[in-house]
Parts: structure tokens; sequence; C-alpha cells
């Protein structure tokens, strides 16, 4: 099953912005749809996608990322990291990731 499908109950890749969209595909291709739902559930149960600003969620799964393999791209504050380019688009889009009512 496609990551967008598989997390359209969490995130609408449709409808956010284009951080969330890149580093949700960027997800896909490293761990597969699987691998990355799966730790796309350990930053929801971290931070709440539902009641979180929008750059506590980003921070929240590039957290998970950054637990899991320890690499500077998805570290905190990094030089060149793919979670600080990110970050840029996260703040300058109009778009949020609660667009999906919450199945809980």
């Amino acid at each position: 099953m496609p990551f967008k499908k598989a997390i359209k109950n969490y995130i609408n890749l449709d409808n956010t912005n284009r951080a969330f969209q890149e580093c949700c595909w960027s997800w896909a291709v490293h761990k597969g749809s699987s691998g990355a739902k799966r730790e796309l559930l350990q930053a929801h149960q971290n931070c709440d996608f539902y009641t979180h600003t929008d750059e506590e969620i980003f921070d929240a799964i590039y957290d998970v990322r950054y637990k899991n393999f320890p690499y500077n791209r998805y570290k905190k504050n990094a030089n060149s990291s793919e979670r600080e380019d990110l970050r840029k688009l996260l703040l300058t889009s109009g778009y949020g990731v609660r667009k999906v009512e919450s199945k809980f």
C-alpha cells in the first residue's frame, strides 16, 4: 500500500504543506510504506497530531527518525540537514497537517 494511503487517517498529504510532503516522501523511500507508517505512529504517540502545532509535529516526526537512525540529516539544529532544510518550507507554507478528523 502506498505510504500516502497508509497514513491518510493521520496526515492528508494532499492538504498539507510542502515540508510534510517532502518528509513523508523521504521517509517512504528510506523505510518503505509499512516501516514509515510504523515510525509515524510512534511520532503520533509522542505528539498528538490533532492538538499540537505543525512545528511540534514536524519535530516529533524527525525525533523518531533521528532516534531510529542517528544521522545528522535528521538531527535538530544540524547544519545542512534534511530536517532544517524542510523546516524552512514548514514555516512559509500556509497549510497544516490537521486536515483529517480524528479517528480516535
